[in-house]
């Protein structure tokens, strides 16, 4: 149901400058199952069930289409539509119903960022990471150029090319002198591939982190937790 940005620099979680913001994967279901409503109900399904799938139908229909793309252009901008089968029923995912949802965590109403900007513009991927851009000194800020990206939702084809995208348009767009104006690093945003896929990437970085044999000279009790919380994690980090 949330977003984060975590920078780390030199092994180092940042966590001060983190970010978080209140739309994820949960928020394009909302807008699939608002989208399918229709169509799923004809087909003779229950809205249960589609609150049931709405997480497997993101998976197996969803994609994320280029910035700037043509809402109007040819059957091959727009993609095929596809058929999403449950209770042995075919539900068809129109071809435009496949990108629309996505577009909520880029800031907008419609697909390929040509739309009108939703109200709370902070509520986007791309302010997220400006965000926590603007809380590092300028030289941490480098961070931008090496960007890697975990969880379901990055696992959905076209999300990695986009994040690029929207960051470096954004740069483009900023001006100087705002509190977020002075980052044209965003103009170097590139997002890296790790040898994980991204649904798991943050778990295998645990994995790793656990099989470190200094990892209990790191370990916190419960209640250093309760006492301290993430200053302690900084501590630990730095240390």
């Amino acid at each position: 149901e949330e977003t984060r940005v975590l920078p780390v620099m030199h092994g180092v979680p940042l966590h001060y400058a983190a970010s978080v913001i209140p739309i994820g994967a949960r928020a394009v279901e909302l807008e699939m199952k608002r989208l399918l409503a229709g169509a799923w109900r004809n087909s003779g399904l229950s809205d249960d069930l589609l609150e049931d799938h709405a997480g497997a139908i993101v998976s197996a229909a969803c994609r994320v289409q280029a910035r700037g793309a043509n809402t109007s252009g040819d059957a091959a901008a727009k993609g095929d539509a596809a058929v999403y089968r449950c209770a042995g029923k075919d539900v068809r995912i129109d071809a435009e119903w496949r990108t629309m949802p996505c577009e909520v965590l880029f800031g907008y109403k419609n697909r390929g960022g040509e739309e009108e900007l939703h109200g709370v513009v902070e509520h986007s991927l791309m302010t997220a990471v400006a965000t926590t851009l603007a809380r590092l000194n300028i030289d941490s800020r480098l961070v931008v150029e090496n960007i890697v990206l975990s969880g379901g939702m990055a696992c959905v084809p076209g999300f990695s090319k986009r994040v690029q995208e929207e960051l470096v348009f954004l740069a483009s767009r900023l001006k100087r002198g705002n509190s977020i104006g002075s980052l044209q690093c965003l103009a170097r945003a590139r997002i890296i591939r790790v040898p994980f896929p991204p649904r798991i990437v943050s778990w295998c970085g645990a994995s790793l982190v656990g099989s470190v044999e200094t990892l209990r000279e790191l370990s916190l009790s419960r209640q250093q937790w309760r006492e301290d919380g993430m200053r302690l994690v900084d501590r630990s980090a730095l240390a």
